[in-house]
């Protein structure tokens, strides 16, 4: 499944086991300003891009048209 969000990012080739030390474990902070909930990423984690485009296919899938 982690392959598929990492599809079209330079994580194509990665194995599982790197998929999950980029994806999972990037350093990230939750917050909540005005009663919404907000993941701050490090602004120089090297993924960060992956990371976006895999929550935006995440979020995709779940919100409904």
């Amino acid at each position: 499944m982690l392959r598929l969000l990492a599809e079209q990012s330079g994580l194509r080739q990665a194995s599982p086991a790197t998929l999950r030390r980029v994806l999972l474990n990037a350093p990230a902070r939750l917050v909540r300003p005005a009663r919404k909930r907000l993941t701050r990423l490090d602004d120089t984690h090297p993924h960060q891009t992956d990371l976006i485009l895999a929550w935006n296919k995440i979020h995709a899938m779940v919100t409904p048209p």
